[in-house]
């Protein structure tokens, strides 16, 4: 793969996917990701704090309460 491509693939910014919306996470602190072989500022994350990963795995045990009972074939299908 070379840089064009890789630069189409990856984003130079992502979010928190937290119960099935993109946010920006309480903290608002980001971590920037580097290529280790030039340095160069690969994309930048956003740094979850305690409060974001409490809220996703609170709306992923929800997420299960009715997912758990939908059979595979249809889990499949999506």
């Amino acid at each position: 793969m070379n840089k064009k491509e890789i630069n189409q693939v990856v984003a130079s910014s992502y979010q928190l996917y937290i119960n099935g919306e993109w946010t920006t996470g309480s903290g608002n602190k980001m971590i920037a990701s580097y290529n280790p072989s030039n340095g160069e500022k690969l994309a930048e994350f956003v740094d979850a704090t305690n409060a974001d990963v409490d809220r996703a795995v609170e709306a992923a045990q929800e997420a299960f309460q009715t997912w758990k009972d939908v059979d595979v074939v249809t889990r499949s299908n999506l």
